[in-house]
């Protein structure tokens, strides 16, 4: 029943509740239908005598025919039903029930006389519970009470009759004084219990059964494919990403399974992009590394080689590798949380600016083109450092993947009506499909796999914009067409 670690299995623990339940509502059914059975009887008829004498007390002085509406009292209740005057003389009588009491008692007035003043002295209302023995013959010229000491002498236990009594004295409109009293046998249910014993007995044995049957069919039914799912994933924590997890069961292991196949897909995507990411990197580092070298040891070895061009090719490729570093060290902080914000307004359009100054300055031997179309000065609030790794990383991008024109624009775009402003990157290059806008913004993602001197990444650009952003709050996307080039944008709220 336990696993390896000690814990329940899940097919025993439903199977165990299940068994605790059923076992409880077996227990309820013994107590309330055999050990409880005969205080609720009388619980029962109690409240029906005392009901019975309380409907017809409200109801006597009204405009009825009492005789028919004492009789339906009497029958539904089950009790007989006297209404005595204060000399013992019957008013209303209604005989439902055999060997009732108080019939036994109206053959001598002075028992009902007796019942009469004990109620008065008892405040109005009185009720007694108590056993007689019905072998005993009733003298009807001699006073039978019940209520008095000493009681005829018990001579035979299963002649045993229990009975309630309630009565209550009334006034009539005139202020005449009336005794309304009431009497109720309590049946003996010894056949009865004997008789439910005997089908509890049944139903228990029967209930223990399909309980036992049903609980073992539900514990598999939710276990099995939890057990296979349980199953896949260890495979898929060995790395095989190719495993299927089944989809069988009810809705929510249904979807438990669905989800866990779209994250085995994710996790394959991710660790495809890993391979990719060692791949360039390893490639975009070797070529930088090997320049620096070669240079360096052409310098020391060859006289006169010692020049301000081959110092300037070790600065770039030293610069190459400084940043594939610093983005695989931005990315990081930004994915563990460690980035922090240093919020600050500033202008927007001089940062942009700066940027694209830097970059054309460092591209203009290659013959690129880089413009900025803005006509205010615009302000934002954000972390100024963080933003312009936005503009850089996007400048990159459009510089990387722009077309043979070499040619990129940068525009500040302002929609006065919301106070927004817009910065665009837009280059001529061969464009993105749109099933791979969301992969775009994904590490280590890129478009063109195919290495290139002049293309630097890590292809984790687009996913620190994308992280930068969000941190902000900002909105951005893509436009693209292909093979007539994208545009990346982002926008922030103007600062007045």
């Amino acid at each position: 029943m336990k696993a390896k670690n000690g814990k329940i299995k899940i097919k025993w623990r439903i199977f165990s509740s299940m068994a605790f339940f059923t076992a409880i509502i077996i227990c309820l059914l013994w107590l309330f239908q055999v050990v409880f059975l005969d205080d609720i009887y009388r619980l029962i008829k109690n409240h029906g005598i005392k009901k019975s004498t309380e409907t017809v007390a409200e109801s006597f002085n009204e405009n009825i025919d009492m005789t028919d509406f004492i009789s339906k009292i009497a029958t539904k209740e089950d009790v007989c039903i006297m209404v005595i005057t204060e000399n013992g003389g019957a008013l209303y009588n209604c005989h439902s029930v055999r060997d009732c009491v108080i019939h036994k008692l109206a053959n001598n007035k002075d028992n009902l006389v007796k019942i009469f003043k004990m109620t008065q002295n008892n405040g109005g209302s009185y009720f007694e519970s108590f056993k007689i023995d019905t072998s005993f013959s009733v003298n009807y010229g001699t006073p039978y009470n019940p209520f008095s000491d000493p009681q005829q002498e018990i001579t035979n236990e299963e002649n045993l009759q229990s009975n309630m009594v309630s009565s209550r004295v009334i006034y009539t409109n005139d202020g005449t004084p009336l005794c309304i009293i009431s009497n109720s046998t309590v049946a003996p249910l010894t056949s009865t219990v004997e008789t439910l014993n005997i089908q509890l007995l049944f139903i228990t044995l029967i209930m223990l059964i399909l309980a036992s049957v049903l609980a073992l069919i539900i514990s598999r039914s939710i276990s099995k494919p939890i057990s296979k799912m349980n199953e896949a994933a260890k495979e898929l924590s060995k790395g095989n990403y190719n495993v299927i997890f089944s989809s069988d069961g009810d809705y929510e292991i249904s979807q438990l399974g669905e989800t866990l196949n779209y994250t085995a897909s994710e996790l394959s995507k991710v660790e495809q992009y890993r391979k990719d990411l060692l791949a360039n990197i390893s490639h975009d580092m070797r070529t930088p590394l090997t320049m620096i070298t070669g240079y360096g040891e052409v310098m020391r070895d060859i006289p006169g080689e010692n020049n301000s061009e081959n110092i300037q090719i070790i600065i770039d490729e030293a610069n190459r590798l400084s940043t594939l570093v610093n983005d695989a060290l931005d990315m990081s902080k930004l994915q563990s949380g460690e980035s922090t914000m240093e919020l600050s307004v500033y202008s927007l359009t001089e940062s942009v600016n700066t940027v694209v100054e830097r970059y054309r300055k460092m591209v203009a031997h290659n013959g690129y083109s880089i413009s900025f179309d803005y006509y205010d000065d615009i302000k934002i609030k954000a972390d100024e450092i963080k933003i312009s790794q936005v503009i850089y990383n996007l400048l990159t991008n459009s510089i990387n993947y722009t077309g043979d024109n070499k040619k990129v624009i940068v525009r500040q775009l302002i929609n006065n009506d919301d106070n927004i402003v817009r910065i665009e990157f837009e280059d001529f290059g061969e464009g993105i499909a749109k099933d791979q806008f969301h992969n775009i913004w994904d590490r280590y993602y890129k478009i063109d796999k195919t290495h290139k001197r002049g293309t630097v990444g890590t292809g984790l650009g687009l996913t620190i914009v994308r992280n930068i952003l969000e941190l902000h709050n900002a909105r951005y996307g893509l436009r693209s067409t292909v093979g007539k080039g994208s545009v990346f944008w982002f926008e922030f709220p103007i600062e007045r």
